[in-house]
């Protein structure tokens, strides 16, 4: 059980915050061996995948289209969150059906996002439910009947979370080498 030991203090700079989710990277559940906490702050310094040919893959979606929320309830005396993610990939095509069907299919995920103030986080893992806490996907797709309607798919990550989301300040393996995803 966590004892009080810090304040929540405001700074300037968190007057001028900035929303959006900017970069997000998935991995399947089974890839992900564990995260290295930060000692003393709630962190993530370094991932450790299953075997070295093991990578993130890179989900992009349109400007402004993304978000991440958490929403905590307590039942019988323990805490536990929903986490939702959605994102909006635009134009039905047969490039990314492909890995949309191959996310669609996996078992659960676990993910890292940047956002617009230069941190990355890491959710469907966290210190208490481990993996259990991956995220499974739905997909929906869209065709509007109007010239201007939407054309696209949309994706809804839930898990359960048992912690806040934790900073990560290490690398990632992603398809296309090692990246930072605070960044990136």
């Amino acid at each position: 059980m966590g004892e009080l030991t810090n304040n929540i203090a405001l700074t300037c700079d968190d007057e001028n915050r900035r929303g959006g989710m900017r970069r997000v990277w998935v991995a399947n559940k089974t890839n992900v061996t564990s995260f290295t906490a930060g000692v003393g702050i709630h962190t993530y310094t370094a991932v450790t995948m299953d075997t070295t040919a093991d990578n993130f893959y890179e989900i992009q979606s349109e400007f402004e289209t993304s978000s991440y929320l958490s929403e905590g309830s307590i039942e019988n005396g323990s805490a536990l969150k929903a986490t939702t993610v959605t994102l909006k990939s635009p134009k039905m095509e047969k490039t990314k059906a492909l890995a949309i069907q191959q996310l669609f299919e996996s078992c659960k995920v676990v993910m890292v996002f940047s956002d617009y103030n230069g941190k990355a986080f890491v959710i469907g893992y966290d210190e208490f439910l481990k993996l259990d806490g991956a995220m499974k996907v739905q997909v929906s797709e869209a065709l509007e009947e109007g010239l201007q309607g939407n054309n696209g798919y949309t994706l809804l990550f839930t898990g359960k979370a048992a912690e806040v989301a934790r900073e990560y300040t290490g690398t990632i393996k992603v398809s296309t080498g090692t990246i930072t995803p605070a960044t990136a």
